[in-house]
């Protein structure tokens, strides 16, 4: 050792030890300085041959009554005496010297246990002062080396051996020494074996070692020691060993307990510190591995495995040793997060992230709270990447296993099915029905995992047109290999193989060949097991990738699709994609309730694949119609004793006891006593939905949801499609509903955060989403959702049932039938329920309504009402809704509204069509109005809703429709950049993949030339802006988290020309075109302005305004006033000169009415409120003539829709 060590006092070495270890003795110094072998120092207490201080003294005053303490230098003036006559030191310790000290003070042995701190830097000062070469009873320099405590009470599988120059020839125990620099690296190695199997002769199974590692070193004085890091294959203690050692070869040896593992007892010896340099360490250490193996190098052997819990330790270390600074808790590192997620078991599903937040607010910390609300959106993504971390071991070793060791590991595991083997025999049914051979299927599934994608090996099931069982076969692949590890369906974007080389297999389910999402070329040679080339964003990697393995691929299509191929490629082309497929054909189409809800079974199919094919099918006995009952336990029903079969032709007919047969073959049995319980007959089995089986008769549902989603199909639009789902969004909340998903690149992007999705008139063509993914997702099959990979790390897969439910129109599902092959149509329509809206209506009906969650609840859960609303409302009759009584002066009329004469209707009429349409609360502004059946049939939507307080309906989109430019129509638009500012307003979107991101900050839109094609925005997306419901924005993600969901209710005005308009009727269907029309109000703009007239005025916003805010006036009151001379009546007077005239409006001449005549004409309307106001002011037939609706409502009270019923009847007269 060099110099500078010689110095060190044990004090230090002890510091050292702390540093480079990072490890706490508790404040105590524990070192057996006594050799067990030696005898015991007379006086002092034996603890089994070793002196060993306690980790923890108690810390307390004197105990009151006992000799009072002694000074402090009185203490050191006496250790100083003790230790002066101690001749060796390995035969004491710290804590017997202390309790010497206390007995010649005449103290209780433990009255200076609260002083051992103290003492103990007094007794290691006092030996490094009196005894230099004798701090630890080991020789020479090794008094200035911390190598750790020993305590022969614990049991460790690695321990730090040190064998170091003894200071005496002999032994307190009268033992012989030697020398370790007499013994070579091997030398010492073989003797330290040697002794454990010594040790071991009595055991039935031995302790041995696993690895050793010998290190040299070299005192000033040129003694050598070594350092040996030992680890065994299980835990033992080092007693006997360390008596062998001493009596056989008189090495004595320290075993450190203090190390954590083998590698910290490596880095001790391999590593250099501040106090042992690079060029004392051993430049050739002897390294040793058990069953001729070999020893890892010292630069991996040195570094301990880094576990969850070495994480948490390390964390919790730091924040003890800030906190005794005063320093606060550390940033919180993602790596933190790893031990508390494997702790908490917190898994990555759709709730991870607000686990990890919950427990981060109840007990993590600031900094972990800080950290969440920070990275809250990538928390899923770091909860899955600490569970890949905490499992990475396992997974390499799954991926190096050969695929067959699955099947054949899924063949030792049990049967999964109701009644044993029943997938197994279903297998063998669909194969009988279709003509294959189940070995030649058997052999190309097996060549397919053993020899993996090679030319002419991918499986291939075509079917005709779907429910043929293609995929029901390949189903228990993602059983025995785990969904992760099953690439399936790539998602249509940049990147669509993205996370292929993470799988060990690929299913291709309801392929399609055409380049929609792979090109031609590339399916080629991935078909073939050639390497090709996978691109990858690079934000998050560095060049693309290429792709090399051998992982097999098994495709189901319908053979539509591959004929397609004839008519889209060269026959060259053709002929080499087919070289590449080994095609099994399906053409039996199963029904709906045979094999298709069994639950796949990995043991089957790996008996299937590994086992002979079994000689008889299960399709014999069920084509024949009989129902055996399975081998189970004996259960007496009451259907046995019938004897009856149920007949395929007459299910109606069937008996309970045929149904419950019929279940028993079916290997359904155990849902028996609920069908015999609810009494399940035929007939009413058929009345039955999938509802009724799962939450009343005990099935679970079925696995392939095929039919599952609930599809609204309209003619043109207005059925109230929309209308029953609109509920929806109230119930779960519209941030818990995916809506419609944008024209980018990552269309469901936040689908996993939703509950269910709402695809509002959509469309089923490949603009947005390929027509694999829609059949996948709404089959209820798992696929991967792309996701950008600059805030992500690969895609997701998706496996969440959440429900779906389509508004759409029947032209958009008969132009499947063009686009695609018959197949693939059946294989949609079969995802798909159904229910055709057809009836068109009107627009003052029922779609003002506001979604009302408790009756949609009604509606679902309470039985539907014999009578519907449609039979009253048809019939004529409006009864009054149960609300508070209100007597109104309509309510003794006793008149109800003749459907047939709406005209006719009086106000109290048209007040109880309003109650009977759920109206009611608006009839008072209708009675305040006297809105009668005629002047009903005058109002227009604006009228309703800026007047009788009614919400708005669609078409609320102005639209300014050219012929070809230059008519005005930005002109008179132009003042509300003035009014709300350019910032304030959205134009025209780009044509990149977020043309509407800047949306949400606006206050209205203008879309100046707009086309309503979808160059730019989907039809589906424009559908939903303009008739106000909510939608997706996309926003890149490397700004955002995730895309924005858009219900700001901010008005649309558009400028275009009428070519575009007709435009839509030629690009779309009927039903999509009165869609779209229905949620504009077009003006049209016919008269080309010179260019020299108003277009150059600037915007002027107060011009603007006051065209709003007040009427136009073609005849002012002065004129009238001017001319005409009206002497004011007496206003006070209530008794009228009019009411005892008796006279009656003349229809024919009503500029020769008088004051009194236009009095009861007002009367007649329900206006004679105003009659005063009339009376005072002199208004007569030939003065009302000349008034306008400004006139009446500024100077005569009336309001502006009365103001309009006054001219609209005033001018029948005219």
């Amino acid at each position: 050792m060099c110099s500078q060590q010689q110095s060190q006092t044990p004090v230090d070495l002890e510091q050292r030890f702390l540093e480079e270890h990072g490890v706490a003795l508790g404040g105590a110094f524990v070192e057996p300085l006594a050799d067990e072998i030696g005898n015991q120092v007379p006086g002092q207490p034996s603890h089994g041959g070793a002196f060993v201080e306690p980790l923890a003294d108690e810390i307390g005053d004197q105990v009151p009554g006992q000799t009072p303490f002694p000074t402090e230098q009185q203490l050191q003036d006496v250790a100083t005496e003790i230790i002066k006559a101690v001749k060796d030191l390995t035969s004491t310790s710290i804590g017997n010297m202390r309790r010497q000290l206390a007995a010649h003070f005449g103290l209780e042995p433990t009255a200076l246990d609260h002083r051992s701190d103290d003492l103990k830097q007094m007794f290691t000062d006092i030996v490094s002062a009196h005894h230099p070469k004798k701090g630890t009873g080991h020789a020479g320099d090794d008094a200035q080396e911390d190598i750790g405590n020993e305590d022969m009470s614990k049991s460790k599988q690695a321990y730090l051996i040190t064998l170091s120059h003894p200071v005496q020839e002999v032994s307190a125990g009268g033992l012989r020494l030697s020398a370790p620099g007499d013994f070579s690296r091997e030398a010492i190695c073989s003797l330290l074996i040697k002794a454990l199997d010594a040790t071991q002769t009595s055991r039935e199974k031995p302790t041995v070692f696993l690895k050793l590692a010998v290190f040299q070193e070299r005192h000033a004085s040129s003694e050598v020691h070594y350092h040996v890091a030992v680890i065994a294959d299980r835990c033992f203690r080092f007693a006997k060993m360390k008596r062998e050692l001493l009596n056989k070869h008189g090495l004595a040896s320290h075993w450190s307990c203090s190390h954590d593992g083998y590698a910290t007892c490596v880095a001790y010896g391999y590593l250099p510190s501040l106090k042992k340099p690079i060029a004392e360490l051993d430049p050739l250490p002897h390294l040793w591995a058990a069953d001729g193996k070999e020893h890892p190098p010292l630069e991996e052997a040195s570094r301990p495995p880094v576990t969850s819990l070495a994480i948490a330790k390390r964390r919790e270390q730091e924040r003890m040793t800030r906190a005794e600074v005063g320093k606060g808790e550390s940033r919180f590192k993602e790596i933190d997060l790893w031990p508390l997620v494997v702790r908490e078991n917190i898994l990555p599903d759709e709730l991870c992230a607000e686990r990890v937040t919950a427990y981060a607010k109840r007990c993590g910390g600031s900094a972990m709270v800080e950290f969440c609300y920070k990275n809250y959106p990538k928390l899923k993504d770091l909860v899955a990447r600490s569970w890949q971390f905490q499992n990475v071991e396992e997974y390499v070793e799954q991926h190096s296993k050969p695929r067959m060791s699955f099947v054949e590991e899924a063949l030792c595991s049990p049967c999964r099915c109701p009644t044993l083997g029943t997938w197994l025999h279903a297998a063998y049914d669909l194969f009988n029905k279709n003509g294959i051979n189940p070995t030649e299927w058997c052999s190309a599934v097996v060549d397919a995992l053993v020899n993996g994608r090679t030319k002419g090996n991918v499986v291939t099931h075509a079917g005709v047109e779907g429910n043929e069982g293609k995929s029901f076969l390949l189903a228990p692949l993602y059983v025995i290999f785990g969904e992760d590890e099953v690439f399936t369906a790539p998602p249509k974007n940049g990147f669509p193989l993205l996370d292929l080389e993470k799988a060990r297999l690929t299913i291709l389910d309801d392929w399609r060949f055409n380049e929609n999402i792979l090109s031609y070329n590339l399916q080629l040679l991935w078909f073939e097991g050639k390497s090709f080339v996978i691109a990858r964003p690079q934000n998050n990697f560095t060049g693309h990738l290429r792709y090399a393995k051998d992982d097999p691929i098994f495709i189901t299509t319908v053979e539509a699709d591959i004929h397609a191929l004839k008519r889209g490629l060269g026959q060259g082309d053709v002929e080499m994609m087919l070289k590449r497929l080994r095609i099994f054909s399906f053409h039996y189409k199963i029904p709906r309730d045979e094999i298709l809800s069994l639950e796949p079974c990995a043991a089957c199919f790996a008996k299937l694949l590994l086992r002979p094919p079994l000689p008889v099918s299960l399709s014999s006995a069920t084509s024949s119609g009989g129902y055996s009952d399975p081998p189970a336990t004996e259960k007496r029903k009451s259907y046995e004793a019938t004897g009856s079969t149920p007949d395929p032709k007459k299910p109606a007919s069937w008996s309970v006891a045929t149904v419950c047969r019929f279940l028993e073959g079916i290997d359904l049995g155990h849902v028996v006593p609920s069908f015999v319980e609810n009494g399940v007959d035929g007939a009413f089995l058929m009345e039955l939905d999938e509802a009724d089986l799962v939450n009343h008769l005990g099935l679970k549902p079925l696995q392939a949801r095929k039919g599952n989603v609930v599809t609204h199909a309209g003619v043109e639009g207005n059925e109230g499609k929309s209308f029953l789902l609109a509920p929806l969004y109230v119930i779960f909340g519209e941030d818990e509903v995916f809506t419609a998903p944008p024209k980018n690149g990552f269309p469901l992007l936040d689908l996993e955060k939703a509950r269910l999705t709402i695809l509002d008139d959509w469309r089923f063509n490949e603009n947005i989403l390929s027509y694999n993914l829609q059949l996948l997702w709404f089959e209820g099959k798992s696929f991967v959702i792309a996701r950008p990979q600059n805030n992500f790390t690969g895609h997701l897969r998706y496996a969440k049932d959440d429900p779906i439910f389509i508004t759409t129109v029947e032209a958009d599902i008969h132009a499947l039938k063009r686009g695609l092959g018959q197949g693939d149509v059946e294989m949609m329509l079969k995802r798909l329920r159904i229910f055709s809206f057809h009836y068109k209506i009107p627009r003052d009906e029922i779609l003002s309504l506001e979604p009302c969650a408790a009756c949609f609840a009604k509606l679902l859960l309470r039985p539907p009402l014999p009578v519907s609303l449609s039979s009253a409302t048809s019939s004529g009759g409006y009864s009054d809704p149960p609300a508070t009584e209100k007597r109104k002066s309509y309510e003794a009329t006793g008149s109800t509204p003749d459907p047939k004469k709406p005209a006719s209707w009086s106000v109290a009429t048209v007040c109880r069509f309003l109650e009977g349409i759920d109206l009611g609360h608006v009839v008072p502004s209708f009675v305040e109005n006297g809105v009668d059946g005629a002047f009903l049939m005058e109002l227009d939507e604006a009228d309703l809703v800026n007047h009788l307080g009614l919400k708005p309906l669609q078409g609320n989109v102005v639209t300014h429709a050219g012929v070809e430019g230059n008519e005005g129509k930005s002109f008179l638009l132009a003042p509300l950049y003035v009014i709300f500012g350019e910032d304030e307003v959205f134009t025209a979107p780009p044509k990149n993949g977020f043309p509407l991101l800047d949306l949400e900050k606006a206050r209205l839109t203008i879309l100046d030339d707009w086309r309503f094609n979808e160059n730019i925005l989907s039809y589906n997306l424009q559908l939903l802006w303009f008739e106000g419901k909510s939608f997706v924005i996309a926003r890149p993600q490397n700004n955002f988290t995730g895309h924005l969901r858009y219900a700001k209710d901010d008005p649309i005005f558009i400028t275009t020309v009428e070519a575009d308009i007709h435009a839509l009727k030629r690009g779309l269907g009927q039903g999509d075109v009165e869609m779209m029309l229905k949620r504009l109000r077009i003006f049209s703009f016919h008269y080309k302005i010179p260019r020299d007239e108003i277009l150059s005025l600037e915007p002027c916003a107060a011009c603007f305004a006051k065209l709003l805010l007040r009427p136009p006036l073609p005849v002012s009151l002065s004129s009238a006033t001017s001319s005409g001379g009206y002497s004011d009546p007496p206003a006070t007077e209530k008794r009228k000169s009019y009411e005892a005239t008796g006279s009656t409006p003349d229809p024919k001449k009503p500029a020769s009415w008088s004051v009194a005549t236009v009095c009861r004409f007002l009367e007649g309307i329900d206006l004679g409120h105003v009659v005063p106001s009339f009376v005072e002011n002199g208004v007569d037939g030939a003065f009302l003539m000349e008034l306008d609706e400004a006139d009446l409502v500024n100077h005569l009270g009336l309001k502006p829709l009365q103001a309009r019923k006054v001219w609209s009847r005033f001018g029948r007269f005219q």
